[in-house]
């Protein structure tokens, strides 16, 4: 729970609620962390002139970073916003990792998410914004620990915002790939020439790398709208075909692999695009770098990495029986009057 104000005309203003979150600040030590309480992490928020937000963590969150900030293994990250957890223009965003966990009832595994910031901001999923949840983690890493944080991956839906953010605040952070000269393979190449393709002049190889924190998207989401009829119509001759597609290049074992079934795909689909133009945005916002980034051989040096943010996704759902929902909903009756400024 937060230790908030019931006075809600306490809080009026942004700067009243940095206030307050200066007065609610975490400790010098985690045996100094209260249990069942989340506190606010003593950020420079002037670093962020675009972002009103503030982030929060507790107890057995901080003992959580410092079992990764431990790991000499890379790890995964899931970042993401919840849109239905809010008051106002306000939103929560965490960030977090998840592990597995068998589940009795299901009998089967599991991954589950665990949250490690939390984040309330006006901003929502602003490049900054995004930068300064990131950046909160490193620092309660730092501050307790040491030494700052290393995911292998950071998982997250197709956002932009995320994207830039996480690159921003882990400085060796990217897709990982370089560019070098177009395939030789002749039906690969004739697909790289289509006209409708953003990245239709080079060819990129994957660098397997150990020291870089990587960026990967959300298969399932994908795979959910192209199967309701989002980009192709269900009843188009080609939509069966469209859908083995998006599960080969899922499936593909290897980066290079994946680049392989992308260019024959491009050659099958290149004829639709001219008549389907949510064919083309799909083509040119999936196949196409940076967020041809879905397949199931991409990032092997991360153990538990998975195309798929539906741990935080999940986590969200059921927010209601979570401390997040305890925040957002002091936020709504104790800082009413600043949430709506």
């Amino acid at each position: 729970m937060l230790p908030l104000p019931l006075d809600s005309g306490s809080i009026t203003t942004i700067g009243d609620l940095r206030v307050w979150a200066d007065e609610n600040k975490l400790p010098g030590t985690v045996e100094a962390i209260p249990k069942n309480n989340l506190l606010t992490i003593p950020m420079n928020y002037d670093l962020y002139p675009e972002t009103e937000a503030i982030c929060l963590t507790g107890k057995t969150q901080v003992n959580w970073i410092g079992q990764l900030a431990a790991s000499e293994t890379r790890y995964m990250l899931h970042i993401d916003g919840k849109h239905k957890i809010h008051h106002g223009k306000w939103m929560l965003v965490s960030i977090g990792t998840h592990v597995l966990i068998y589940k009795e009832d299901r009998k089967k595994i599991t991954h589950s998410y665990r949250p490690l910031v939390y984040m309330f901001c006006k901003q929502q999923e602003s490049s900054e914004s995004s930068k300064l949840i990131c950046d909160a983690l490193k620092f309660v890493s730092i501050q307790f620990f040491g030494h700052t944080l290393k995911p292998g991956v950071v998982g997250m839906d197709h956002s932009d915002g995320f994207m830039n953010g996480v690159e921003s605040a882990f400085d060796d952070a990217g897709i990982g790939c370089v560019s070098v000269f177009l395939c030789t393979v002749s039906d690969v190449q004739q697909t790289f020439d289509a006209p409708y393709r953003v990245t239709y002049h080079s060819f990129r190889t994957r660098i397997e790398s150990r020291i870089a924190t990587d960026i990967i998207t959300c298969y399932p989401h994908l795979k959910r709208k192209a199967a309701q009829g989002e980009y192709l119509s269900k009843q188009h001759t080609f939509f069966e075909t469209f859908l083995k597609i998006i599960d080969a290049v899922h499936l593909a074992h290897s980066y290079n692999m994946m680049i392989f079934f992308i260019g024959v795909a491009g050659k099958l689909i290149d004829k639709y695009l001219p008549r389907e133009p949510k064919l083309r945005s799909f083509w040119n916002s999936y196949m196409c770098h940076p967020w041809d980034c879905w397949c199931m051989g991409l990032h092997l040096h991360t153990p538990l990495n998975i195309a798929n943010n539906q741990p935080i996704e999940s986590w969200h759902k059921y927010g209601t029986q979570r401390p997040a929902l305890k925040c957002a909903q002091c936020f709504r009756y104790a800082h009413r009057y600043a949430l709506d400024t």
